[in-house]
């Protein structure tokens, strides 16, 4: 398929059918079919600590936020408690068992570096400060799409933000990645979709290589980023900084709607 013929696409379907399409096709009758979307909920859970209890999002005080998902039908769905497990593990890292902890261990490591002597440093003024964001993107039959994101500084040269994009089975609790839900061809023809999608969003025409522009595309061949997730309009692609650029270049996104690709779900 041409680039230049992807303007010319004009078929539209919704997300509805598409994913009926796609699960129909694409996940075994064993599977058990008790979630339903419909009678699904959860809510957001925030824990937050400031050192010394100062104002929380002033600029002078160190502080942690951690926003995480809880869901509402733990007992009913005994899988989602694996769900529930895999997001923790992102957003608390491997080191820490809880957010409670998490929050102290902040603290604790500001105040060990405004207190240590082997620092040498007088007046330590920098303000450091730990935000973690836990949200739904979308809930589907067959997959419950998260969205964590981390913003931090802990007096580095510049802020850190990271964005991670997961997709679950509900019925499971298992991971999805793309390639259990497109071929190797599919997969390519998404990949030439998303690449046209992506030169268009940053004015980038054919003649042009990544490298001339920054980008660190490896042999300068546009790659899909396995950090991606369901939305309602399209397949969402995120490229976190330094994934495929300098920090100075900021991250990219991408959302590759369903009405081009409905084809290679099937």
């Amino acid at each position: 398929m041409h680039l230049t013929n992807f303007n010319k696409i004009e078929l539209f379907i919704s997300p509805i059918l598409l994913f009926g399409l796609f699960y129909l096709t694409s996940c075994s009758g064993d599977i058990n079919d008790k979630f339903n979307p419909k009678q699904f909920s959860s809510h957001i859970e925030k824990v937050s600590r400031s050192y010394n209890d100062c104002d929380i999002g002033d600029d002078t005080c160190s502080y942690i936020v951690i926003n995480t998902i809880v869901f509402d039908q733990l007992n009913e769905f005994e899988n989602l408690q694996n769900i529930s497990e895999q997001m923790d593990a992102i957003m608390l890292g491997r080191e820490t068992d809880d957010v409670d902890s998490a929050c102290a261990d902040f603290i604790k490591g500001y105040d060990r570096i405004i207190n240590d002597s082997l620092m040498k440093i007088e007046e330590y003024s920098l303000a450091w400060y730990d935000i973690r964001e836990a949200e739904m993107v979308s809930v589907k039959k067959r997959v419950v799409s998260i969205k964590c994101s981390i913003r931090s500084f802990y007096g580095g040269a510049h802020p850190n933000e990271y964005v991670y994009l997961r997709n679950f089975i509900p019925e499971t609790g298992d991971s999805l990645g793309i390639g259990m839900i497109f071929n190797p061809k599919s997969l390519e023809e998404l990949r030439v979709l998303a690449e046209y999608i992506f030169r268009k969003k940053h004015d980038l025409s054919e003649s042009i290589s990544y490298e001339e522009e920054g980008y660190w595309f490896e042999n300068n061949t546009f790659e899909l980023s396995s950090n991606f997730a369901f939305t309602e309009h399209g397949l969402w692609f995120y490229y976190n900084n330094y994934e495929i650029a300098p920090y100075s270049m900021g991250a990219s996104e991408i959302v590759v709607p369903y009405s081009i690709i409905m084809h290679l779900f099937e």
